[in-house]
């Protein structure tokens, strides 16, 4: 029996620690998601209407695939071959991005008098203090 994907669940797995939002999620075929390859393994690039995934809210672009099936993946192909072989429902485990850091502070405005020189072509230095 498929669970219809708005009834779709999510569990955080025990291991889960402080930190990134670490959750797994069983999802029936098709998934809808697009996943790619970056440097520290993949990630859900992409939700695609029509997928089961497309109605699970606890499913987003950015998310970091952790696993298959209990499995660990860090190349595409392999991944994707693993999640075709499944028969039924695919177990995934996410984790939220990492938050960025926000951006520093703008310097502080300079304080005290300022002196502005200003340049036109063909006519004198002028200075406005």
């Amino acid at each position: 029996v498929s669970q219809a994907p708005d009834d779709t669940t999510a569990v955080p797995p025990a291991e889960a620690s402080p930190g990134p939002k670490v959750l797994s999620v069983s999802l029936p075929k098709p998934l809808g998601i697009v996943l790619e390859e970056d440097g520290d393994g993949l990630f859900v690039a992409e939700i695609v209407e029509g997928g089961s995934a497309c109605d699970c809210v606890t499913v987003w672009p950015g998310q970091r695939l952790e696993a298959v099936a209990g499995e660990s993946f860090s190349e595409l192909e392999p991944c994707m071959e693993a999640i075709a072989a499944i028969e039924g429902e695919v177990e995934l485990t996410l984790k939220a991005p990492e938050p960025k850091a926000p951006p520093p502070p703008p310097p502080p405005a300079p304080t005290g008098p300022a002196t502005v020189r200003v340049v036109q072509e063909g006519k004198p230095d002028m200075s406005l203090s």
